[in-house]
């Protein structure tokens, strides 16, 4: 029974606006306050939802605003790429772009973690084993082994491997000032400053390394775009239903408050509408019937009379006899007068 009473209520919020627009078009059909409160429901839930996707897309566009004012510090994650999850983790612990270590592994060793290079490079991030030893001195593992890994501290373990590598390209950035270009060049040439990559193979790293950041930008630049164009949408139906209850409140609101208020008043009138000139009559009605006084009601028995003394009873007789006698004299003089004449 509650669920039925729940889901009849979502449908009459979502169907109000219909409703609303029904009855302005049929003047006499029946729309009582729930419909209205039901469209004020909807209009306050389109506000709502049209202030968070704002909300969002104010974020999105100051963290892009953010990437393009500062190209090199800016940190983009990576998704649906081979050890995304520690890729990120490791590049934030250091400090340094999740895009670009992803970049520099799909460069060098393909995100294969039992790559060997050359020179003797080991591992996704390609560490020597002289910066292994540097960073990693209370480890059992010295670098200098075949794959596969020996242990999870392995120069060869994915994870164990991304830590380092990302911690020496974090020290050689700054040991660069900040140049991305020149730390990559001198990646590969241990804690020297050699140049064991080339720049050319750096700058393959860096267009690498664009690429992919807008790969994983893209995402949210649709995201913002939906959400600006959900926004824009739901802004203007507020507007529209905004206009709507402001109008079927002037057109209806009348007939609202003559089927709430005016029913008792004008039940036996037949087929007269709540007016205004019925409604003044009515409040003059009621006023004049709380200015007159209130009547006491009489008595069922009439109070009983006291005895009229005998003095009192002499009194009348001689004032009745007196009244008799100067009707007869003032009629005796009108006769006589009348024979005069």
């Amino acid at each position: 029974m509650l669920a039925f009473r729940v889901i009849t209520s979502v449908l009459s919020v979502f169907i109000s606006p219909l409703v609303l627009i029904a009855s302005l078009f049929r003047p006499k059909m029946k729309t009582g306050r729930t419909w209205l409160v039901s469209a004020l429901v909807l209009t306050a839930f389109m506000a709502g939802a049209a202030w968070s996707a704002a909300l969002w897309l104010d974020s999105a566009v100051a963290d892009s605003l953010r990437v393009l004012g500062d190209y090199s510090t800016a940190r983009v994650t990576v998704k649906g790429l081979p050890f995304a999850e520690t890729l990120n983790t490791e590049s934030l612990r250091n400090g340094v772009d999740p895009s670009l270590v992803a970049a520099f592994v799909q460069q060098v060793s393909g995100f294969e973690p039992a790559t060997v290079s050359w020179r003797g490079a080991r591992g996704l991030m390609q560490v020597m084993p002289a910066v292994w030893v540097e960073f990693m001195p209370a480890v059992a593992c010295k670098g200098d082994h075949p794959a596969p890994a020996c242990s999870e501290s392995c120069i060869f373990a994915p994870a164990a491997n991304i830590r380092v590598g990302t911690a020496y390209l974090r020290y050689l950035i700054d040991e660069c000032g900040g140049d991305i270009l020149s730390a990559l060049t001198a990646y590969n040439s241990g804690m020297s400053s050699g140049t064991a990559i080339s720049e050319g193979y750096a700058r393959n790293v860096v267009s690498a390394w664009a690429n992919l950041r807008a790969e994983n930008t893209q995402e949210r630049v649709n995201s913002s775009l939906i959400a600006l164009k959900v926004r824009s949408v739901l802004s203007w139906a507020v507007i529209g239903m905004l206009c709507l209850i402001i109008l079927w409140t002037l057109i209806r609101f009348p007939g609202l408050r003559r089927d709430d208020d005016g029913a008792s008043d004008h039940r036996g009138n037949g087929s007269v509408g709540y007016r205004p000139r019925h409604r003044r009559a009515a409040r003059m009605g009621r006023r004049a019937s709380k200015a007159e006084p209130e009547l006491e009601p009489e008595s069922e028995f009439e109070p009983e009379l006291e005895p009229e003394s005998e003095s009192t009873t002499r009194a009348r007789a001689r004032a009745s006899a007196g009244a008799g006698a100067r009707a007869g004299a003032r009629g005796a003089w009108t006769g006589a007068g009348k024979g005069d004449l």
